[in-house]
């Protein structure tokens, strides 16, 4: 593998100037038309120098990058890289629409599904479907038969169906990333399941739940235990905070639980972490973590374009949007 890697992660090096910069992504911003904004959507190779008069339509450009990523990323899967573990996240979130179709006759679960992962969502419409889960993923077809048999004793929650499809993607990344033994990718697995029950524990006390409604989704994995968690549910949040400063997420917490807007400067802040995460690994030439952090970085080019012409487009405040937008992997 480590010749393969080499090569594509030399190729990668090579791709990093096409993406977005801070300040193309600052002029973006500050952009006070579509059409204006679209030009510099051309300058960064979308629309491959088409002209159009509909400037509304850039979400099919955007659609198009967001395609042309993933295919170039599963172009570089090597056996046991772990690789694949980055793409499970597309294929649970689909299975989640699709079992919901099934059993909740969503009418616009088409318009739900994300770009096809490591499995075509045209496919996994016909296994789920036909409840023939025998080609799918052992934690992915697990789960689903759960749902199937808690739907026939009367359990018809949408919730249930989130929670049982997240353990499993978790399960199955975890399998995948251990035996990658890729450093990079272990670590940003605990992350991405800390940070995920960080999100969950302080909504939940929030809304005021029961302990039993967050005990449900924890997901394990990361270095921070159900106990952690349990212990402090009753706690005021000045307590939760002080103790998350003997964690890897003090920081984390404190801007979780700012007054104004925490949940969404948190999402964001988890993001930046992420890319910082791979950015710090982005010249171990003989890691997997080049390649990922790439992909991230195509991935969050994209969230802040669809977040900043949206913005646009609907005239909305773009103070809101500056608290959004996400630090970039260039």
């Amino acid at each position: 593998m480590s010749n393969n890697l080499l090569f594509v992660n030399a190729r990668i090096k090579s791709l990093e100037n096409s993406l977005l910069t801070p300040v193309q992504r600052d002029r973006l911003v500050e952009c006070a038309t579509l059409s204006d904004a679209y030009k510099i959507l051309q300058e960064c190779g979308y629309g491959a120098g088409l002209t159009i008069d509909d400037y509304t339509s850039y979400e099919n450009l955007i659609a198009v990058k967001e395609k042309e990523a993933a295919d170039f990323y599963k172009e570089n899967l090597f056996d046991k890289s772990g690789l694949e573990a980055i793409l499970l996240k597309n294929d649970y979130h689909n299975a989640k629409v699709l079992i919901k179709a099934k059993y909740l006759r969503l009418a616009d679960a088409k318009d739900m599904l994300l770009p096809d992962g490591l499995l075509e969502a045209a496919r996994m419409q016909d296994v789920i479907f036909e409840d023939n889960y025998d080609t799918l993923p052992k934690p992915m077809a697990a789960a689903l038969h759960a749902v199937d048999v808690a739907f026939a004793n009367g359990n018809r929650s949408p919730r249930y169906i989130d929670v049982t499809l997240d353990k499993a993607l978790y399960e199955d990344m975890g399998v995948r990333i251990k035996a990658s033994k890729q450093a990079a990718l272990k670590d940003y697995l605990v992350f991405v399941i800390d940070t995920d029950n960080i999100s969950s524990f302080i909504r939940s006390k929030k809304l005021g739940l029961d302990i039993k409604y967050f005990q449900e989704g924890f997901i394990v994995g990361g270095k921070l235990t159900e106990g952690f968690f349990s212990g402090l549910y009753e706690d005021s949040f000045e307590t939760f905070k002080d103790k998350m400063k003997y964690t890897d997420y003090g920081d984390l917490a404190q801007v979780a639980l700012d007054e104004e807007n925490g949940l969404v400067k948190y999402e964001t802040a988890v993001d930046n972490k992420i890319i910082k995460l791979f950015k710090d690994n982005k010249y171990d030439m003989f890691s997997v973590a080049p390649i990922v952090g790439f992909y991230f970085g195509q991935l969050t080019e994209i969230k802040v374009i669809k977040l900043t012409m949206s913005t646009i487009k609907n005239n909305l405040d773009k103070n809101l949007l500056r608290q959004r937008l996400r630090e970039l992997y260039a």
